[in-house]
């Protein structure tokens, strides 16, 4: 017969009296790695601590007897480049590097972009600036030996080529212009939220075309210098930048209809809200004028294209009603784009220092824990890796004007009295008169003090 099963013992009740220890709470960076809320400035500062190893390690590496077997470190990266989210190999510890780069500017770029879409008060000049960091980032590893020996583009992350580094450096740098143009808008209407009228219109214009060009430059030259890479970007993306060209060609034409307006040019502006409407309105083809579908993504912006269309044919409909009635000009049959123009300029990647201990390879074997891959020796680190906190070095740098040369005497005008109208076209930026007549005096030219007031 089988034994009878044992009848399962009670479970003790609970001592109400007994008080148990709470657990400790974790540190505020713990939590935040655990929660995955981890702010871009955050992500960008831990990666610039962790730099100065990674290129220690490399150097290391390089000099070590291990390097010279078949083996090298190998290591995982998740991208969101290449059509798909997922996880991509490096090869090498040159291109953890980069990949720790490429890193840095991904973080400014997002917070570039937070700071911008802040619901309450949008720093778009916070923004600005990061995006030139973001850029700075960038360009220094377009500039770096990316890819190196061995380097497979289908099996590695699409930021290491160079040519898609430089692509997503101008970028970038669009956005940046672009997010100087929302600064003056925003700044106006904060100024004088009762008077409507957009001023300066024609210096908004440039600047609405600086951004377009920069773009159209990038995807030309992405499209040109790596045509496979391009291709392999999700299509997200590669339909936002159509989207971001058409509607900046739109305001470009919107802005200078307002520019001339300001100088009773009826004709002329009616010419350029036509302009205008062509480029605000969904393209009937893919080869005519006008932006992509505002549809998946791009529907939740759908009101706000609309709405600055129907500014666009507020404007035609004033700028006729103005000409038949006061002006009477003829309405030319072309003009030539506003002249393109920017103010921001590249924030300068400072590559932090190697730092000092190099660390010592020896097969994992020799480690208590077997194996037969290689790592730094235990205890080869010494107290010398333990870095200071980020300067600020990289987390600001000053802005300049696109093609300056600090060095060269003729990028700083001869400081001098400023004129009415120049003052009035920094005002119409949405900045202080009293600021503008202090950048004035001392830049003497309105784009060096609209960026010096920028930065």
């Amino acid at each position: 017969t089988p034994k009878p099963k044992p009848k399962p013992r009670p479970k003790p009740k609970p001592n109400p009296k007994r008080k148990r220890k709470p657990k400790p709470s974790p540190t505020p960076q713990v939590a935040a790695v655990e929660s995955e809320h981890v702010e871009p400035q955050q992500q960008a500062a831990g990666l610039m601590r962790y730099l100065p190893l990674a290129r220690t390690a490399c150097a290391s590496w390089a000099a070590s007897p291990a390097a010279s077997g078949d083996r090298s470190p190998k290591f995982w990266w998740k991208t969101g480049m290449g059509g798909t989210f997922g996880f991509k190999q490096v090869d090498g510890l040159a291109q953890e590097v980069s990949m720790t780069i490429a890193a840095i500017a991904a973080a400014h770029a997002l917070a570039g972009m937070n700071l911008a879409h802040r619901e309450l008060n949008p720093d778009y000049k916070g923004g600005a600036a990061a995006f030139c960091r973001a850029a700075g980032a960038f360009d220094a590893l377009a500039k770096s030996a990316v890819g190196g020996a061995g380097f497979n583009l289908h099996d590695s992350p699409l930021e290491l080529s160079a040519p898609v580094a430089e692509g997503l450096r101008d970028l970038c740098m669009g956005a940046a212009h672009r997010l100087t143009v929302a600064f003056s808008l925003g700044a106006a209407a904060a100024s004088d939220a009762a008077d409507a009228t957009i001023k300066g219109g024609a210096l908004k214009a440039k600047l609405c075309a600086g951004y377009v060009a920069v773009l159209e430059n990038a995807i030309a030259s992405m499209r040109a210098n790596a045509g496979a890479e391009f291709e392999q970007l999700q299509t997200s993306f590669r339909l936002t930048l159509a989207f971001q060209v058409a509607i900046g060609r739109g305001l470009m034409w919107f802005f200078a209809a307002h520019g001339h307006l300001e100088k009773d040019e009826s004709g002329k502006a009616i010419y350029c809200a036509k302009q205008a409407m062509l480029y605000l309105r969904e393209r009937p083809s893919l080869t005519a004028t006008g932006h992509p579908p505002l549809t998946g993504f791009l529907e939740e912006i759908a009101g706000a294209v609309e709405a600055v269309r129907g500014a666009a044919a507020e404007l035609e409909r004033q700028a006729e009603r103005d000409n038949n009635t006061v002006y009477f000009q003829s309405i030319p049959e072309e003009l030539p784009p506003p002249t393109a123009a920017t103010v921001m300029k590249i924030a300068a990647f400072e590559m932090p220092p190697s730092a000092a201990a190099m660390m010592h390879f020896v097969p994992a074997s020799d480690h208590a824990s077997g194996g037969g891959s290689f790592g730094p020796a235990l205890g080869s680190f010494g107290p010398t890796l333990d870095l200071p906190p980020p300067s600020d070095a990289y987390v600001g740098a000053p802005v300049l004007l696109d093609g300056d040369d600090e060095e060269s005497p003729a990028a700083t005008p001869s400081s001098g009295e400023a004129n009415e109208a120049d003052i009035e076209t920094v005002v119409a930026m949405g900045f202080d008169r009293d600021a503008a007549v202090r950048a004035l005096t001392e830049h003497g030219d309105v784009e060096l003090a609209i960026n010096s007031l920028l930065s």
